[in-house]
């Protein structure tokens, strides 16, 4: 069931409990005033009848209202407190329900086809100023020399790097894949950026399968751009479908001079489950928390949130992953007065370059790697549009 906070109610304003005293003794001094002008004219003031209604009798009106008054108070009061606690109830088991995260069953990347700066630790690392990331930084695969082409030679080298990219990135998964997943309850999501075809790219991927043994399952979406933010539908219909691998992969006109400075190729697969499921309970040690969006103007909320579900606090973030903030986003984040601003920061366009569409579930693998290794919460920052996606990768309590 979808988890909607705006179906909140908006909180009652509590009335104040102090009574303003200046306003009722005015009151009573009018009711008096009204009572001695009203007594009979030449009727003797001496008499105790005159003291009676002239005091006695304006004192007991005026204790009727202001004790009816303070009655109806302290009803409002109470309504308005008792509805605020049962919208904090009602919020509170919304922040429960939005607490509960996916497992990260398994994660594999590739953004250097050498596997020796294809580690954790080079992804984490700037690049030396002599191979900055200004420079276009196309995937070489081992054995195989392109050479420049037009743009048929680029499909030609696309098709064969989508296919070598495919078979590695879901390799070190095929164990867990087969024995976590089935046609009915499980999606693959493909989120390519290339050149290629829709049906060349379709090719492409039962080919892969095939070369890994693999039986392709029915529910396969493909997808140009798909956000960090999906996340946060399939915790919402985690019993409808409760397997996704998502393979995200980014190919640039490397060999056909398409590739900008600072661009990058890359690939990545990230294999998510129920955190509550039946899955053997080492594949549930990294929990893949609920996305939040955000404007610029509500960052703080969303980040506060976001810690929130993913059971931390600001100042227990290991590492910060940015996947390339735009602005006034970045200067936003900057602004936050949180100490999350104090975490060491990992730029991925910095690290490993402008990865497109790879980039979001990159950064997620990569931090649930992280997590894995030192066992500290790790906050993934997004950008889809105008807004931030933000999200924590830790290890499960």
């Amino acid at each position: 069931m979808p988890i909607d906070f705006d179906a909140l109610p908006a909180r009652t304003t509590v009335p104040n409990e102090r009574t303003a005293v200046v306003p009722w003794l005015i009151a009573l001094v009018l009711i008096v005033a009204i009572s001695i002008a009203t007594w009979p004219a030449g009727r003797s003031t001496q008499s105790p009848w005159f003291w009676i209604r002239a005091f006695v009798m304006p004192s007991l009106v005026w204790l009727v209202l202001y004790s009816g008054w303070r009655f109806v108070s302290a009803h409002r009061r109470r309504n308005a407190l008792a509805d605020n606690e049962a919208i904090d109830r009602k919020e509170k088991r919304l922040h429960g329900d939005a607490s509960v995260p996916m497992a990260v069953i398994g994660q594999s990347w590739c953004f250097s086809g050498d596997a020796e700066k294809n580690k954790l630790k080079d992804a984490m690392t700037a690049r030396e100023p002599a191979d900055t990331p200004e420079e276009p930084r196309g995937l070489v695969i081992p054995d195989k020399a392109f050479f420049q082409g037009n743009h048929a030679d680029e499909a030609w080298r696309q098709e064969i790097i989508l296919e070598w990219l495919l078979v590695e990135l879901v390799k070190p998964l095929k164990a867990r894949l087969r024995g976590s997943t089935n046609p009915n309850a499980s999606k693959i999501w493909l989120s390519i950026d290339s050149v290629l075809t829709a049906e060349a790219t379709k090719m492409t991927i039962a080919r892969a399968w095939t070369t890994l043994g693999l039986k392709l399952p029915v529910s396969v979406q493909l997808i140009r751009t798909m956000s960090l933010y999906s996340i946060d539908d399939w915790l919402d219909k985690r019993l409808q479908m409760p397997v996704h691998l998502v393979i995200a992969v980014q190919l640039r006109g490397a060999i056909s001079g398409g590739m900008q400075a600072g661009e990058a190729e890359a690939g990545v697969a990230v294999l998510l489950g129920q955190a509550s499921g039946d899955l053997p309970d080492q594949t549930l040690t990294i929990c893949a928390h609920r996305p939040i969006r955000s404007e610029a103007a509500t960052l703080d909320e969303g980040i506060a949130n976001a810690l929130r579900w993913g059971h931390c606090s600001d100042g227990n973030i290991d590492t910060l992953w940015d996947t390339g903030l735009q602005e006034p986003l970045a200067q936003a984040f900057k602004n936050l007065e949180s100490s999350v601003n104090d975490a060491p920061v990992v730029e991925l366009a910095r690290t490993i370059g402008d990865v497109g569409v790879a980039a979001p579930w990159l950064a997620l693998a990569l931090a649930a790697a992280r997590a894995k290794e030192n066992a500290g919460a790790q906050l993934i920052l997004d950008q889809q549009d105008g807004d931030v996606v933000a999200m924590i990768c830790r290890k499960k309590n």
